[in-house]
């Protein structure tokens, strides 16, 4: 909640600033990136806990069974989905600095529009 709330404020700054902020996507992306990081450590813990009660505790098959179904769902998925989004975001940013800049030139040709914005 906390990572979403502060997501909400920085584009509620950049709102009010009637500027966009230059790397306010990188921004996101690592604040996103953070409390994502921080729930997947939380799901590790969880599992420590639940593998920790079934050696040392009381073992049951249900007490087992959500342990390996939320080892499945909540650590490996999301490892694997994290991982395969940090790795498309590295090949668009390599993608993006590939890209050829504008000579003066050309920007007073076009107006200075932007392809993509059209600003």
């Amino acid at each position: 909640v906390l990572g979403t709330l502060l997501i909400y404020v920085l584009f509620m700054v950049e709102e009010l600033r009637k500027a966009p902020v230059e790397n306010m996507d990188d921004v996101i992306y690592w604040v996103n990136g953070t409390y994502r990081l921080l729930e997947f450590l939380v799901a590790l813990c969880v599992v420590a806990y639940g593998v920790s009660e079934t050696v040392f505790g009381e073992w049951t098959v249900m007490g087992s069974t959500i342990v390996l179904i939320h080892s499945y769902y909540n650590v490996w998925l999301r490892a694997q989905l994290g991982w395969q989004s940090f790795l498309l975001r590295r090949d668009a940013v390599n993608k993006i600095k590939s890209l050829p800049t504008a000579s003066h030139q050309q920007l007073q040709q076009h107006n200075d529009i932007c392809s993509i914005c059209y600003q």
